[in-house]
Formats: structure tokens, sequence, C-alpha cells
């Protein structure tokens, strides 16, 4: 007799009509009725179509063998039937779980489903051991096939994310509804990226595509954002830049479609503890990202600390530079009011989060300018991370650098803690720098003797140029700054009163 798997593939009938002609023993009506509710739900499977198969095939021949009579057991064909029954609705249940979605669902969750239908396979052997079935090759040969489908399955959806435009399907709305299925579907495809690193470099590169549009469509960061997957590389030999913190700055490209920044910290060794430090900042850069959404702070795309000796993050990479070279370049263009707002406006998100986020380490040179012309603050709380690492103090690690002509007086001295009022402090500090274009205490060459004025709570002269002074540094200005210089931390304004200030 031809089985209902036949009789569907071969005469092109849908599976309600190819039923009806089906002429199984009246017995078996209602397992025939779930065998087609089974088919049914896996031609509806469009990732896991082999492992798919291999289980129809195999639910299907064990209603053959039971209604021919062939099935070798001693047990009664009503006890045949009620254990069939029981089996098959059993697997129509598990399968309607995880096969019954939408396709971003589907796609997302092949794992479940490659799982679900392992499961179903399982099930049925134990209803042929129910059945006191005795050929051994009934029983246990469909993990061999199940393996073999479940490889193809892998191969054809590597072939499929690299080839076929997968992001277009989805638009940016319904993308941004479903974050909980985009982080799944991301996270998949990134581990996607580590498998074929090296050895297909086609599938690599569009896999990585399709991720990147993704990310932009669902508004969400990487789930993984230890980048050893291929995710960044470097398109520079040497570097292109050194940030203040000494960090050497090198051009990359992120998920072959954005130009990156990719920033190596010398200052460390690449090695456990590094990563479990970086690891503990991804809930802050999250949270961070979730809130502000790159509009007054860059946003940490990852870190790697298995590629070279020294660790190195990843950030956007900005065309029109920092903010002091912005402002030299484009001195008469720039809205110096508002591009001193914009700045405090990051700070202030940084310090309104739960527990509160320290820059430590503001400067012209540490905020960037996006496309639109708005202020971006970089690198928040990387000094913080490299102290802890090496396990010594700011004022140690940073040796006598330049960055002391920002810094508060308390970070000059001693285990130098930084606070949200050190950061105002050198808020201040990146105000005279940009309405000056100099930077803090420009007449005093020696960085030691700007220690030694800071120490002794010498302020920075007030310039008496026209040109400062059409930028927006006023009499209210300068009493701003010298309120934000107050020696005491704790008699300095915090951001919200400084923002209430410039408004």
């Amino acid at each position: 007799m031809i089985s209902m798997l036949q009789l569907v593939s071969t005469s092109g009938l849908k599976i309600a009509s190819a039923a009806a002609g089906y002429a199984p023993i009246p017995a078996l009506v209602p397992a025939i009725d779930l065998l087609c509710g089974i088919i049914e739900l896996c031609e509806n499977v469009s990732h896991n179509q082999n492992t798919a198969r291999t289980l129809i095939e195999r639910c299907d021949r064990l209603v053959v063998l039971i209604n021919e009579g062939k099935l070798n057991t001693p047990k009664k064909i009503e006890e045949q039937v009620a254990l069939l029954y029981s089996c098959l609705s059993g697997i129509k249940f598990r399968l309607k779980k995880v096969i019954d979605k939408g396709w971003l669902e589907r796609f997302a969750k092949q794992k479940d489903i490659a799982l679900a239908i392992e499961a179903c396979h399982t099930e049925i052997s134990i209803c042929l051991e129910q059945l006191q079935v005795t050929s051994h090759l009934m029983i246990h040969s469909w993990q061999r096939e199940f393996a073999e489908s479940a490889k193809k399955d892998h191969d054809e959806l590597l072939e499929k994310l690299a080839d076929i435009e997968v992001s277009q399907k989805l638009s940016e709305a319904e993308a941004r509804k479903q974050t909980e299925l985009m982080k799944q579907m991301m996270g998949m495809m990134q581990q996607l990226l580590g498998e074929n690193k090296q050895a297909a470099e086609r599938r690599h590169q569009g896999i990585s595509s399709n991720l990147y549009q993704f990310q932009k469509q669902s508004g969400l960061l990487l789930p993984k954002f230890q980048l050893d997957s291929g995710e960044v590389k470097r398109t520079s030999d040497h570097p292109v830049g050194t940030t203040s913190s000494g960090m050497d700055i090198y051009e990359g490209i992120y998920l072959g479609c954005e130009k990156v920044a990719i920033k190596v910290v010398r200052s460390v060794n690449a090695n456990d503890a590094s990563n479990k430090r970086f690891n503990r900042e991804v809930d802050i850069w999250c949270s961070l990202w979730e809130r502000d959404q790159g509009r007054h702070i860059v946003p940490f795309y990852g870190y790697n600390t298995s590629d070279g000796p020294y660790p190195y993050m990843v950030s956007p990479w900005h065309e029109q530079g920092h903010a002091l070279a912005f402002v030299q370049k484009y001195d008469k263009l720039v809205n110096y009011h508002d591009l001193i707002e914009g700045i405090a406006r990051g700070i202030e998100i940084l310090h309104t989060m739960q527990p509160p986020i320290v820059h430590g380490d503001l400067q012209a040179t540490n905020i960037f300018i996006s496309d639109e012309g708005k202020p971006l603050l970089a690198d928040f709380g990387l000094s913080k991370i490299v102290a802890e690492i090496n396990g010594v103090p700011l004022t140690q690690s940073r040796g006598i650098s330049s960055s002391y002509r920002w810094m508060a007086p308390e970070l000059c001295t001693g285990e130098a803690i930084m606070s949200t009022s050190s950061d105002i402090y050198s808020f201040a500090m990146t105000v005279l720098e940009l309405m000056t274009h100099q930077q803090p205490y420009a007449n005093i060459k020696r960085t030691t003797e700007v220690v030694l004025k800071i120490y002794e709570g010498k302020l920075p002269e007030r310039p008496n140029n026209w040109n400062a002074m059409r930028r927006g540094l006023t009499d209210e200005m300068w009493e701003l700054l010298t309120a934000c210089w107050a020696a005491e931390p704790k008699n300095r304004p915090s951001i919200q009163e400084v923002l209430n200030r410039l408004s």
C-alpha cells in the first residue's frame, strides 16, 4: 500500500485531499489525521527541512507498518493503534509549540526546532519499545540519519544567511518591536561568524553584512561583546592617532560594512584579568546604549583580548574628528553655546545612571563630533578600568602626562579617587580649552609646574582676547567655570545645576 507521504508528494494533492484518498484500516483514521497535521507543520519549517523530513518519513513508515500488519510486535492491533495515536499526539503538540510561529521567530529559534524534532524521534523510539519491537535498527537507526540531516540543515542555513538578503524582509519598526527575537537572531548569526571565520570567506562576508543590517534595523548592539569571531578587521597597519589616555588608534572595518576606530590599550596586557574586567563593563555599555542610542555618548561596539598582546576596544569612526580640531577648523561657524550644552547633556546621561558613571578623562580630544555637528563623549570610564587592571592608582598609571591640566586637585595626589565632582572640574577646563583653542594653563609649558599650580589652588588666568569673548566666554560663563573649579569637590555644582545656568 502506498504511504501517506508518497500520496502527498507524488499526487500533488493538498494534505486534506490526499488523506481522503488514503485507505487505512478504520481504527487508524484518527492517527492519519494526526499524521496529516504533522506533515503540514513540517511543511512550514523553512530552515530545518532535512531533519523535519526524516521525522515525517519515520512517522509515516510506522503508520504503514501498522496498517499493513507488518510490524514485528506481539501487541494486538488495538494496542498498536492506541500507542501510535498517543505517540503522534505528543509529536504534533511538541512541534506546534515551536513551529506554529511567525517567520522571524522560526528563523531565530532554529536550534529549538531542531531539539524538538530530535525529541520527537525519541518519542517514536519509546513507542517502538512499548510495542515490544525487537528490531534494533528500527529503534536506533534514526540517529545517524538525523545527524546527517542536521548537518545539511546547518550548511543550508549558512548559505541562506550569506546569500539571501534576510534583513530586507524585516522593517525597522518590526525589528524594534521584537527586541528579544532580534537578540536571539543576532546571537545565532554572531556564533556562526566564528564558525566561518577562516574556512569560508564568502559566507563570512554574507553573514556579516546581514548581521550588520539586523543591528541597524533593531537598534541593538551585538549580544556578544568579545569580538573574536572576525567581526572587526584592521585596515591600517600603523596607528593613525593616539588618545589622551595613551591608546593607539587604528582604522578598522566592522562587519564588513562600517568604518570603526580600533583603540589599542597599550598600558594593559591581553589576559584573563583584562578579559574579566572588560566583561564587567558590558552591562554598563548596554544600559547606556539603551538610554542614549548614540545621541550624546559614543557607543562601544565591543572589545577583543585575544588578537595580539594588548586588548582593544571598538567604536564608530567619526570623520569630523575630535572637538578641538573641529572648533579650530570651523571657528566662525560653530555655535559654542550649543556645543558646550551638548557636552553637558552627555555628562548628565553618565551622572544620572544608576549607579552614576564617572567619565574620568574629560577633555576636548575625548569628545567627537557627529556628522550632524553634535558632540559625543568618548572613552568614559577607561581610566578606571586601566587603573583596576594594573592595580595601581590613576596618578601612577598616567605618569606625568598632559592630562593633569584637566584634572581636579584631588586627583593629583594620594589615591586619586574619581567622582562626578572631578568630572565637573574637568568639564570646566574643557570649556576653557574650546573657548581659547588652547589647553588649560597654556602659558605654562611644563606639566609638572601645572600640577604644582593645581595643588596650590591657583586657577587658569582669564583670557582677555576678543575671540574668546566672541565664542561665549562672558562674565557669566567665567563665573560658572570658577564655580566648577572649587577646591572642595562638595562645593562644585552638579551637572544639573550647570545645565540650569547654561540655559
